[in-house]
Formats: structure tokens, C-alpha cells, sequence
């Protein structure tokens, strides 16, 4: 999530924090100060409480560049340059946690 979100232009917050605020894409119209899109680092997940917009990394990413989920996965691999390994060969990490 965190190799993500800068792709996104979405804001991440400073110092190591697991899970802060924006402005939902979904519901929050007039962008408030906090927003609810509750983002979550450590778990690698986001969900607005106030609409229910919720996912993981690829779903984020598809909504923003308005693509399939599997469109977004070839899109965040090629545009962080990320090889994919080999069959039997341990994969990179963060193909794994998403």
C-alpha cells in the first residue's frame, strides 16, 4: 500500500503511523479536513465507514485509474518496476502482500 499510494497522489501521513484519514473518492464530495477513507499500512487495506467503499491495494488502484482489478495489478507491477518470479521461486514481497 505504501508503494501505491504516491502513485495515486494520495497523501501519506508523516511519521509511522498504520492507519490515517483522507477524503473518500466515494462520499466525501466536499473533501473535509480528515475525510473518512480510513487507509490502513499495516494491513494493507482501506474502508469508508460512511459509504463502504472498501478493498485492498488493487481495488484502491483500479478505482483511481478507473481499470479492472487485474489491469491495476499489471499496472502497479510495471510501474514499479516489479519482476515477477519464477514458478517455485519465492515472489517479491510486494506482490505478496497485496
Amino acid at each position: 500500500m505504501e508503494d501505491v499510494l504516491p502513485l495515486l497522489l494520495i497523501e501519506q501521513p508523516k511519521g509511522k503511523r498504520s492507519s490515517y484519514y483522507v477524503p473518500c473518492p466515494c462520499c466525501d464530495g466536499n473533501r473535509t479536513r480528515n475525510g473518512h477513507l480510513n487507509i490502513s499500512l499495516a494491513k494493507n487495506v482501506f474502508r469508508c465507514p460512511r459509504c463502504d467503499f472498501k478493498g485492498g491495494v488493487f481495488d484502491l488502484y483500479a478505482f483511481y485509474a478507473n481499470v479492472s482489478r487485474d489491469e491495476a495489478r499489471q499496472s502497479i507491477i510495471d510501474r514499479l518496476c516489479i519482476t515477477e518470479s519464477e514458478p517455485g521461486k519465492k515472489k517479491n514481497a510486494a506482490i505478496q502482500r497485496a
